[in-house]
């Protein structure tokens, strides 16, 4: 099943480049960032507007407004409002960044390449035994050309188990797992990918 593939020295010979890969990461997390974290000033919370007890006589402190953000209820001070955390980054870098990536699964001996994906036929099982077979029990990273239905289906209810296709394909993916299984043409299609850049 467990096959030996040379893979493009062009892409995979390459020196690595980590402070790219952080650079990578770091964006990817920031534009995870729903950022829809909001709080109400004094001018959107309810209550009126009128001053609650004259400003001298009563022995009290004087007081302008009930919403103030002083009292219970009030307004929130400098609190979070609705903003995007998105970051760009460039094409190149993202391409550069899965190459790092791999190169670094490479060394690890953590990257794997089987023949195809033909024994997922659809159920559990076929991927426990799978994994047995390839004596992996930590998180692992399926790569495939394309996501089938059977494939999807055989490794859904596993723990600790993804599913990405080579199209899509992101460093951070690669960074999460602790072992990546690619499918023979997905790592050719992978290839393809990162040598049109």
């Amino acid at each position: 099943m467990k096959i030996e593939l040379t893979l493009n020295k062009k892409i995979f010979g390459v020196k690595p480049k980590p402070e790219v890969l952080n650079q990578y990461l770091r964006v990817y997390m920031a534009n995870q960032r729903q950022g829809t974290s909001s709080t109400k000033t004094r001018g959107e919370v309810s209550g009126s507007g009128i001053k609650p007890w004259a400003q001298k006589g009563t022995g009290r402190a004087r007081v302008g407004s009930k919403r103030t953000p002083l009292w219970r209820h009030g307004g929130i001070v400098f609190g979070p409002k609705p903003k995007s955390w998105n970051l760009d980054i460039s094409k190149d870098l993202k391409n550069t960044a899965l190459i790092t990536a791999m190169i670094g699964k490479v060394k690890e001996n953590s990257l794997l390449i089987v023949s195809s994906f033909d024994v997922l036929k659809g159920k559990t099982k076929d991927a426990s035994e799978l994994l047995k077979t390839l004596k992996l029990n930590r998180k692992t990273l399926f790569v495939a050309d394309i996501l089938t239905k059977e494939i999807t289906t055989s490794l859904r209810n596993i723990k600790d188990v993804d599913l990405a296709d080579s199209a899509r394909l992101n460093a951070y993916q690669i960074v999460k797992a602790d072992n990546v299984i690619f499918s023979k043409s997905a790592i050719e299609k992978l290839e393809q990918r990162l040598g049109d850049k």
